[in-house]
């Protein structure tokens, strides 16, 4: 009799196959893990040529901004007179010469006054002198009004600089990533080269920042020096139309008042108006007027015109006589005393 099997051991082989084959159908759903492809020799020389490009470029920018650092450097050292100073030299330059062709005048007055038409003429020549500082400072003058730019230098006012400079501040440059050990590949290659460009790129960038942020400096810089220039400058050139007019209002009314018996005096007033007004804007400006030194010579201060001889060997290195003032600004000669000195020369 046969042996009748299990209904449900019948079942297995058949539900078996069906699952291997449901296992087969869906593996073939799952693709396989793709391979990426190597990158080709004109992708690795445009990323290569992008690269060296880049780096190009920033020893570029590394190099100029070593020469203008150098440039500031040396910008910074000729500032060593100070900003104040640099800004009044030329007009204090002009004035010390000024006044000491005025002492020189009127030590010797009455040399000079020698009649009352030449008084007159001379009292002229100061008006026309102080005239030509205000236009070598850029003050003219239309029908009595001294100007600027054709401001008016009693209404002119000082720009103000009301906004700072906020410098923007560039992206840190990220450290580059170190790549794993082991048998190098193209991709590993392309891809250590991409990182390397997005850092020269970041640090490009921040070049870039940097010379916008000192551009703006430098602007700001200029801002303040017209402010400091105006706030400076301005009251000393008013200071010099006040003694203009003065002396010229004073040569105007001399008139009939100017005879042959006080032409000296009358010359010598409009010297003093000047000299006074002189020895207050240069004393303005910063400068100060040294009028009584030692009688020792003083290299420092003096500068030698000629050496006097003498056999008294007290007299050995005095200064026999001066010609000019010593000038000092911040403690520095602006323009040393003139002098002539003794030399001590034995008899023979």
């Amino acid at each position: 009799m046969e042996q009748e099997l299990d209904p449900e051991l019948q079942k297995q082989p058949e539900e078996a196959a069906e699952a291997e084959a449901a296992e087969t159908a869906e593996a073939a759903e799952v693709p396989a893990e793709a391979t990426p492809a190597e990158p080709t020799y004109p992708e690795i020389a445009a990323a290569l040529g992008k690269y060296y490009d880049d780096l190009s470029r920033l020893i570029r920018i590394t190099k100029a901004k070593d020469e203008t650092i150098a440039k500031l450097s040396k910008e910074v050292q000729s500032y060593r007179e100070g900003f104040a100073m640099k800004l009044a030299k030329p007009l204090a330059t002009e004035l010390i010469a000024l006044r000491e062709d005025y002492r020189k005048t009127m030590r010797d007055v009455d040399t000079y006054a020698k009649s009352a038409a030449d008084v007159k003429k001379y009292c002229g020549y100061i008006v026309s002198d102080l005239e030509d500082q205000l236009a070598n400072c850029g003050v003219t003058i239309e029908n009595d009004v001294y100007c600027i730019g054709g401001v008016s230098i009693w209404e002119k006012e000082c720009r103000k600089q009301t906004a700072a400079f906020a410098p923007v501040e560039a992206a840190p440059v990220a450290e580059a990533e170190e790549t794993t050990q082991g048998e190098p590949t193209l991709s590993a290659v392309l891809a250590r080269v991409e990182a390397g460009n997005a850092r020269l790129v970041a640090l490009l960038t921040a070049n870039e920042q940097a010379d916008a942020n000192l551009l703006g400096y430098v602007n700001y810089a200029a801002a303040i020096d017209d402010n400091y220039a105006d706030a400076f400058l301005l009251p000393l050139y008013r200071a010099l139309a006040t003694v203009q007019i003065a002396v010229r209002e004073y040569t105007d009314a001399l008139g009939e008042q100017i005879t042959e018996e006080n032409k000296a005096e009358k010359y010598a007033g409009a010297l003093q108006i000047a000299l006074d007004g002189i020895d207050g804007i240069l004393t303005q400006a910063g400068v100060t007027i040294v009028t009584d030194p030692s009688d020792n010579y003083d290299l420092a201060t003096n500068r030698l015109v000629k050496a006097i001889p003498t056999d008294d060997p007290a007299k050995d290195k005095k200064v026999a006589f001066r010609y000019t003032d010593c000038y000092l600004y911040d403690g520095k000669v602006l323009y040393p005393c003139k002098v002539d000195v003794y030399r001590y020369t034995p008899k023979n």
